[in-house]
């Protein structure tokens, strides 16, 4: 009651807020704002980054497992050879028809080439085609021998991204369908 009469707080005061509290809200909401802002940039830059890890590796895997597919349809022709060597691989599969397949690294361009031939064609007269970019190293060797193939090829892959620098190493062992 003694508050109502007293002059220096009118009632209509009562009502809004100080320019201190609106000043101290505003503030407060910045600094929220500014954090949640961050965190957010930040989340987008990890999702763009772990995108691009993604899809370096699915290439690299599809790669390999293509690779796999063609060597386990690995045919043995009288005039056709396997070759084996450290970054050059050379085979003839059974697809819709028999070809004649290479893989041969290029470590200037850093890339694998796929070389394909419909038999009896050498595959040496075929365009090549870009199997797989960014490559750093390719190693293939012969895990296990066979009678006349081998019966088990352990590929050795590492490829790293433009942009990260990081590497991803890939190491599988194909055993081949031969007599052993």
């Amino acid at each position: 009651m003694f508050l109502l009469y007293d002059k220096r707080y009118p009632l209509y005061a009562k009502r809004g807020f100080t320019l201190i509290e609106v000043l101290v809200a505003i503030s407060i909401f910045a600094v929220i704002a500014a954090a949640i802002i961050a965190v957010f940039i930040k989340g987008i830059e990890v999702w763009e980054n772990s995108h691009i890890r993604t899809n370096y590796r699915e290439e690299a895997l599809l790669f390999l497992e293509g690779m796999e597919k063609e060597l386990k349809n690995n045919i043995t022709l009288v005039d056709s050879g396997f070759k084996i060597e450290a970054q050059d691989l050379y085979f003839t599969t059974l697809k819709e028809a028999i070809y004649n397949i290479r893989y041969k690294y290029d470590k200037e361009n850093k890339m694998v080439y796929r070389y394909t031939a419909r038999y009896p064609k050498p595959v040496s007269i075929e365009e090549p085609i870009a199997a797989l970019k960014n490559v750093k190293t390719l190693n293939f060797t012969v895990e296990e021998e066979g009678i006349n193939l081998p019966a088990a090829i352990k590929i050795y892959l590492t490829i790293s991204d433009e942009g990260l620098q990081n590497e991803y190493s890939f190491l599988r062992v194909i055993d081949m369908p031969v007599i052993r």
